[in-house]
């Protein structure tokens, strides 16, 4: 686990801060986790929907060889992907520093 230091000056008792601050990263934390979770039955849900990886949707989204209602499918599926790797990154760095 990292350690987190209060330095400098403040009003209030550095270990209440630190405490602090750990209590909102750990949030943030389970924030992620669940996001995560949601994200990740997303990509699950559309990946058997259209029994295809993302690239090969995109494809055939591209080109016109998907119904209509394919659109918020695609709209999601754009998304959760680019979201997917930031948010597991974060929720890295945060159990780095956590431990």
């Amino acid at each position: 686990m990292s350690r987190v230091e209060i330095v400098g000056r403040t009003r209030y008792p550095k270990e209440e801060l630190r405490q602090l601050i750990l209590g909102q990263l750990q949030a943030r934390r389970v924030e992620l986790d669940t996001q995560l979770r949601g994200l990740n039955g997303t990509l699950r849900r559309l990946r058997r929907k259209y029994k295809v990886n993302w690239e090969i949707f995109q494809e055939r989204f591209e080109q016109g060889k998907l119904p209509e209602d394919a659109d918020l499918d695609y709209v999601d599926w754009k998304a959760a992907s680019r979201l997917l790797p930031e948010l597991e990154r974060q929720r890295d760095q945060l159990k780095e520093v956590l431990g």
